[in-house]
């Protein structure tokens, strides 16, 4: 086979299997994970079921590779937020915003984080892991300079900084803030600033 038709090759099934992963984020955003089948994504799709597992192995290798996406798209969007020469607390500040901004604009990325961890298995969740680390690093740096702490001590109140604030997201998405009359975006800033002022004192 010549270079030029290998390449071809590649290239259309690279494109085919970019298609099935679109029917798959649409089916799980119509039937979410439970209804997130190799069978419904080829319905999706239009193709024959036994199709697709030339293009992915299983309904969680889908899984993992729309969490992967939408995390690499996600780390991109927050180290460009948080970089820059000014106050590391300030990028801080907006590299979370960042977070925010992305969930609130694709909500069923943040639907798909909450329900794809826990349904990944051991080999996904270390690429899944990976990519999430491509979302925390800038924020642990910002944070590790405007506290002047150790890095490890940056990337343990990053973690904690993010699950209270990912767990905030959810909780607002799903309207249990509203009738606690709570903001999702006054709680987020409570978190941040709370974090800031403990420890940079």
């Amino acid at each position: 086979m010549s270079d030029a038709k290998a390449t071809r090759r590649k290239s259309a099934h690279e494109q085919k299997r970019q298609a099935l992963l679109g029917a798959a984020f649409e089916v799980f955003k119509a039937q979410g994970i439970s209804g997130l089948t190799m069978r419904s994504v080829a319905v999706e799709a239009g193709y024959v079921a036994g199709a697709i597992y030339a293009y992915f192995p299983s309904r969680d290798a889908m899984l993992g590779e729309l969490l992967v996406q939408s995390l690499t798209g996600l780390a991109r969007i927050v180290k460009a937020a948080a970089s820059g020469n000014d106050p590391p607390a300030d990028r801080l500040r907006r590299g979370v915003q960042a977070v925010c901004t992305y969930y609130s604009g694709n909500p069923h990325d943040l639907e798909l984080a909450a329900a794809a961890f826990a349904a990944l298995s051991p080999d996904l969740q270390r690429q899944v892991n990976g990519r999430l680390i491509g979302v925390l690093q800038p924020l642990a740096s910002a944070l590790e300079q405007a506290a002047q702490i150790e890095a490890r001590a940056a990337e343990r109140e990053t973690v904690a900084l993010a699950a209270g604030i990912l767990g905030t997201l959810l909780l607002d998405a799903a309207g249990r803030l509203a009738p606690l009359n709570q903001s999702g975006a006054a709680i987020v800033d409570h978190i941040i600033e709370g974090a800031l002022r403990r420890l940079t004192r």
